[in-house]
């Protein structure tokens, strides 16, 4: 739905109005009086979203329940069909688009339901789908084939495969590299993400989306003040331990390590998402998992983080406060792309290591390394 160009939202006495000028005028076209809803529906129409994404984003824009939507479906209906007889949208009313199928995961206690042609993606998240919960989701995930133009805004970051630009409501993601998922439009509080795509090879498809939809998770999982640290992880006398590094630094060869001389599974081969609660931080599994393939959906306690370090010789040093705040901040990959943002991640990054063991590892490649952080651990858990 596009809105005719030739109206423009103006108020008279308090009451906002749709008023014609230059060829509506020409044409007689009527001023129509509108309600304060209306209003937010008008500037939402900047975009051309279809029938099915204005109501998924008035729905956010009021925080409605999935109960309430439906009425709110009917009552903009009225609202759009009444602007296409007047002519002031265009196009043509594609009233109620049919409701596909959809895909609902259940990651870290948070409930993500996906419409549109989830029928692609079966299979996609095999330890975290699961059936419909019959209650709200916490984010709603819409894939759409229908294109969205630029919209102005301040430009956060900008990388071969990443620009993203921040709106009044939502953050405005373009995936440049991408052959399929090409855009996102990330609600600001969270409960909606829309992801726009052209006709890929299925597998493709599949594979960038599975990319482009921890951006709106990582999105979520901050507002619910959690953290993702790039880190592979072990399962070791029943709490999770990190081992964070740059790439390249070793971490999964460490992590194999342990799995190899002291049988302990590997939770996570890339990414670990951190919660601090009442009883402690812990750690909940993710589908994101690197190349490594290697996931866990269960929760843990988090045992401690590891820095590691490349060295000729495997020991084991203490950090100060200040080093294990910087390093550990500097390791996550959770959202920081406004000063906001930031703060939050080093707000969190406190609590968390203030109630962790954190350590850095010079280590080698060798056996010796997993033996050398063995025996610092049994002494620290003694």
């Amino acid at each position: 739905m596009k809105r005719n160009p030739c109206y423009t939202l103006q108020r008279i006495n308090n009451t906002p109005y749709l008023l014609p000028f230059g060829q509506a005028i020409a044409e007689h076209k009527r001023s129509v009086a509108i309600n304060e809803t209306g209003e937010v529906l008008w500037h939402l129409l900047e975009q051309d979203y279809s029938f099915e994404e204005l109501v998924a984003q008035a729905a956010s824009y009021y925080e409605l329940s999935w109960e309430q939507t439906a009425g709110l479906s009917a009552d903009i209906r009225t609202f759009v069909d009444h602007l296409f007889r007047e002519g002031i949208l265009l196009e043509g009313s594609i009233g109620f688009a049919r409701k596909e199928t959809s895909l609902f995961l259940r990651i870290a206690d948070m409930t993500l339901q996906i419409d549109g042609p989830v029928d692609k993606l079966q299979g996609l998240f095999p330890d975290f789908e699961i059936p419909d919960p019959h209650d709200l989701a916490d984010m709603r995930v819409v894939l759409t084939m229908k294109r969205q133009a630029p919209t102005g805004g301040t430009v956060l970051l900008h990388t071969p495969h990443l620009r993203i630009t921040e709106c009044a409501a939502s953050f405005e993601m373009e995936f440049p590299s991408n052959q399929c998922v090409k855009q996102l439009s990330l609600a600001k509080n969270g409960k909606l993400a829309v992801y726009r795509y052209v006709h890929a090879e299925k597998a493709v498809g599949r594979e960038e989306f599975f990319h482009a939809l921890r951006q709106s998770f990582l999105y979520l999982a901050w507002q619910r003040n959690m953290l993702v640290l790039h880190s592979a992880s072990i399962l070791y006398q029943g709490k999770a331990y990190l081992f964070s590094g740059h790439s390249g630094m070793g971490k999964s060869t460490h992590v194999n390590l342990w799995h190899t001389l002291h049988h302990t599974p590997i939770l996570n081969g890339d990414l670990n998402l951190i919660q601090n609660t009442r009883k402690g931080p812990v750690v909940k599994g993710i589908p994101w998992c690197g190349t490594s393939g290697i996931t866990d959906s269960g929760t843990y306690p988090l045992g401690g983080i590891i820095l590691l370090s490349r060295d000729v010789t495997d020991h084991v040093e203490e950090l100060s406060p200040e080093e294990r705040i910087l390093s550990v901040s500097k390791r996550l990959i959770s959202p920081a792309w406004t000063e906001a943002l930031f703060q939050k991640n080093l707000c969190l990054t406190k609590e968390i290591v203030s109630e962790t063991m954190v350590c850095r590892l010079f280590c080698t490649k060798e056996p010796t390394a997993a033996h050398v952080m063995k025996r610092y651990l049994d002494e620290k858990l003694q």
